[in-house]
């Protein structure tokens, strides 16, 4: 495969590699292109095309089937390959998205000893893929048998993260009965997400806030102030993502405050009727807005800290005294 950023050979393109039908060249550039530039698998089959052309003596080039099975081996490799056993293992648990009746039970993980020497969010390099298996029903008893297969690839983990899915926690539970020194940790993301799904479901002004939001989105849609569109909320998990729509509701709040002071021509001032109509009752939210921005200030400010630093006994403590809270203003 072409170092990252260099020039292929002309050798590279026009040497057979041995059972392939295609040249070393084509096949290296195609997998770094799709997992390092990053690009399509189309656009990286026409791409090889075209840089193959360069070289004389070079093979056909691949179509974008043939450099996914390509991608297809590397995976299997990854999947089935030896991994070192070790104490301090950290699986990272999850499920993909449903793909008809199946979805994928998914753990990936890394050596403990390999983060806490540069302690930094993980990347996806960072991360070994130690298991995955299409399920039609997951409950507790089904995520414990496959828990258990993976302890014969790395032995028994020093900790799994998952989050707050029932079946996961059930699984795990029953997995840390036989190996009562893996410790269970929520992941940071959902954790703060369930926090402020907990505090902000209670509050009536956040519904209001949220349905008067939906409102504004059908009544400026195909309109001239469609620019002004909210941000729609995730189906699901919707309490990741709500910086953004807070966000746009104190730049709605600042632009109505601008409008009113425009000299405004016949067209303009009909527009800004129906500004008014629709996003005028954001108005008696500005308070609410900007305590909001400030709970979700608190909020990143506490993930950022652990996705760099981890979570640890004295991490309060240090949040507190560092002022880390300030970063993500």
């Amino acid at each position: 495969m072409p170092p990252a950023g260099g020039v292929p050979a002309a050798t590279e393109f026009a040497a057979r590699v041995p059972r392939q039908h295609y040249s070393l060249g084509a096949i290296g550039w195609f997998i770094e292109l799709v997992l390092a530039a990053p690009c399509s698998q189309r656009a990286a089959a026409t791409i090889v095309g075209w840089v193959s052309r360069l070289w004389p003596g070079s093979h056909q080039t691949p179509t974008a089937n043939a450099g996914r099975n390509w991608l297809f081996r590397i995976g299997l490799y990854e999947l089935t390959c030896p991994q070192e056993r070790a104490g301090d293992w950290v699986w990272l648990v999850d499920h993909t998205v449903q793909l008809g009746a199946h979805k994928g039970l998914v753990v990936i993980g890394l050596r403990l000893s390999a983060w806490q020497a540069d302690p930094r969010p993980l990347e996806h390099q960072d991360v070994r893929l130690l298991h995955l298996e299409p399920m039609e029903h997951s409950d507790g008893q089904a995520v414990r048998r496959e828990l258990k297969k993976v302890v014969a690839r790395t032995g028994v983990p020093r900790q799994i993260v998952s989050d707050g899915g029932a079946d996961l926690k059930k699984g795990i539970a029953l997995f840390r009965q036989a190996h009562p020194n893996t410790t269970h940790t929520y992941d940071i993301t959902h954790k703060v997400a369930c926090l402020l799904k907990k505090e902000l479901e209670a509050d009536p002004d956040w519904e209001r806030f949220v349905s008067e939001s939906n409102l504004a989105r059908r009544g400026l849609a195909l309109t001239s102030a469609g620019f002004l569109v909210p941000p729609a909320l995730k189906t699901k998990a919707r309490y990741m993502n709500l910086d953004a729509l807070v966000a746009w509701g104190r730049k709605v709040l600042a632009y109505l405050k601008r409008l009113r002071r425009r000299r405004k021509s016949k067209a303009a001032a009909a527009e800004a009727r129906l500004i008014e109509t629709r996003l005028g009752p954001l108005r008696r939210f500005r308070g609410r807005l900007t305590e909001w921005a400030t709970l979700l200030a608190v909020a990143q400010a506490a993930e950022h800290y652990v996705r760099h630093r981890g979570w640890h006994a004295t991490a309060e403590v240090t949040v507190h005294a560092s002022r880390v809270f300030g970063f993500r203003r």
